[in-house]
């Protein structure tokens, strides 16, 4: 079913507007690997690009057609978060150890882009799986290059791992971990406004318009709250069946004894 938000927007619309932002990364794709600081990276890049350029497209439809499918949207994340692995792992360990290994521009651009393109997503569960599943990857990758280097040339395995690329891993958990507050910003907002919205659906039922935003607005004023109550209802013996009968001049005068009360 296709549901709509406080602000009208339906889901269907969301997520496909939400996948036209994949496009907007994907130039950004392309630029880094035409104007990228390593030409030995631009086959593996080039590699990522056509790749993702795929999973785009295959998003945006998917998106059109089954807008509330979540273990698709998962699994496009993944994918995503896969792709930045690739471009990692050419910079951390594809080479050979007595290569340079630090980080290029290009590897990290495309690590934080796809990042943001997940946090416009605005979903919690989504931004956990892609910064867990690249953070994890990026530092068992900087451990086995530590060892790596370690074996081969006898130095501290400590000072090995403990390098400028592991300040940029912690970098890019702390973006991830501010990302995700902003999601959880975002749902307290919209579980909000969704409540509002539902008291004011019940309001609707039994009031007009104007009067249910003259409610709303006075709310907090009013300071409207649930309280116990104990209500009491009296009725006088045998009054229904004397008003039926009585005229209208002797009911005001000849109301039955209410001693029976």
């Amino acid at each position: 079913m296709n549901q709509k938000s406080p602000l009208g927007d339906s889901d269907s619309v969301r997520e496909l507007r939400s996948a036209s932002l994949r496009f907007v990364a994907l130039s950004i794709l392309f630029a880094s690997l035409v104007f990228g600081d390593s030409q030995s990276s631009f086959a593996i890049h080039m590699t990522v690009s056509l790749a993702y350029l795929g999973i785009s497209v295959a998003s945006v439809i998917v998106a059109a057609h089954f807008p509330n499918r979540e273990s698709v949207k998962a699994a496009f994340v993944a994918l995503d978060a896969v792709l930045v692995v690739v471009v990692l792992y050419e910079h951390i360990l594809a080479s050979p150890i007595t290569d340079n290994h630090n980080l290029t521009t290009s590897s990290l651009v495309v690590a934080f882009i796809l990042l943001n393109h997940i946090a416009l997503k605005l979903d919690r569960r989504l931004i956990i799986l892609f910064s867990t599943i690249v953070v994890t990857s990026w530092l068992m990758m900087l451990a086995i290059m530590a060892y790596r280097h370690h074996t081969s040339a006898n130095g501290s395995l400590l000072s090995n791992f403990f390098s400028q690329d592991l300040i940029l891993t912690i970098s890019f958990g702390f973006t991830a971990l501010a990302v995700y507050l902003l999601a959880l910003d975002h749902d307290r907002t919209r579980k909000h406004a969704l409540k509002i919205e539902e008291r004011r659906m019940n309001l609707s039922r039994f009031f007009s318009p104007t009067i249910v935003s003259d409610l709303q607005d006075a709310s907090a004023v009013l300071d409207l709250e649930r309280r116990n109550a104990a209500i009491m209802f009296v009725d006088i013996r045998d009054f229904t069946s004397y008003s039926e009968t009585a005229t209208r001049g002797n009911l005001p005068m000849s109301l039955p004894n209410i001693a029976g009360l």
